[in-house]
């Protein structure tokens, strides 16, 4: 529904510096955006071929040694891996950055990250070693 799409990058429409890119990314030319990111969101199609795709697209988009990539839906619970879309990060993903990628803890999301972390085996309905305290405030748009 369209209430629904308009729901959509709420948060992130009017930020300058986030550049949103809609399309087919199986065909989109991006070099056609003459641009480097720092950070890049992968969220598209779960099928491994598409995520491989997406993930070789990704690399070349890095604007330096410090740049991110995160991939939205890598799991199908914040526990349970989805195979076919860590198969297709796993594909895309040049072998010498393999190392980099991580299961990021309590999300859906797996991140590429150019430096080394301490990093550990999820082991399932493990209780939690960190917390973290959110203050919200409420703001009228």
């Amino acid at each position: 529904p369209e209430d629904y799409i308009n729901l959509h990058r709420f948060f992130s429409k009017d930020l300058s510096n986030v550049t949103h890119l809609v399309g087919n990314s199986q065909n989109f030319d991006f070099s056609s955006l003459n641009k480097k990111f720092d950070l890049i969101f992968v969220d598209g199609d779960h099928h491994s071929e598409s995520i491989k795709k997406d993930t070789e697209n990704a690399f070349k988009l890095l604007k330096n040694e410090k740049s991110v990539i995160v991939w939205h839906d890598y799991g199908i619970g914040t526990e349970t891996v989805r195979y076919n879309v860590l198969q297709g990060i796993l594909d895309g993903c040049p072998e010498n950055k393999i190392q980099n990628l991580f299961h990021v803890s309590n999300t859906l999301c797996a991140i590429y990250l150019p430096d080394k972390v301490k990093a550990e085996i999820i082991k399932p309905n493990t209780t939690p070693k960190k917390y973290f305290k959110v203050n919200i405030e409420t703001v009228k748009v």
